[in-house]
């Protein structure tokens, strides 16, 4: 079967005869003119992979999503490489847990933190930086 680009190959990224992709051809004839057109920081071509998945974390694309466009074998790889990105992913979860309780009307549910106790989390990632809050915790004593 010959594809519209006139080849017979079944890789999805090839080179224009639908061979395999070489290494040192992707580095430096495509992706370091692309980096350098782009004025971003020199980084390794691995490093978009890692990009990626932080971007999609930060968006708060869920966790398992994450792993299956990564083509992670577990949702634990993911969690394991990445937590560092969402330091506020614990307190993320108490405020949703806390607005399911609100949301049944309960007294005991303790009131939402005011605006300027929300602590910004800042991640740079190529070049573009992202910020979570979350509201900030007083040590139970």
């Amino acid at each position: 079967m010959q594809t519209e680009e006139g080849h017979r190959s079944q890789i999805v990224f090839c080179d224009e005869d639908g061979g395999w992709l070489r290494w040192p051809n992707v580095t430096q004839r495509s992706f370091r003119p692309l980096i350098a057109a782009a004025k971003v920081p020199l980084i390794r071509f691995h490093d978009l992979r890692h990009t990626a998945a932080t971007i999609l974390l930060l968006a708060n694309v869920h966790p398992k999503i994450a792993s299956e466009r990564l083509g992670h074998a577990s949702i634990e790889i993911t969690l394991k490489t990445y937590s560092h990105v969402l330091p506020t992913l614990q307190w993320d979860a108490a405020d949703k847990l806390e607005g399911a309780f609100s949301s049944f009307g309960s007294q005991m549910a303790p009131k939402r933190p005011a605006a300027s106790d929300k602590k910004m989390t800042e991640v740079t990632v190529a070049g573009k930086l992202w910020r979570r809050s979350s509201a900030v915790r007083a040590a139970a004593s």
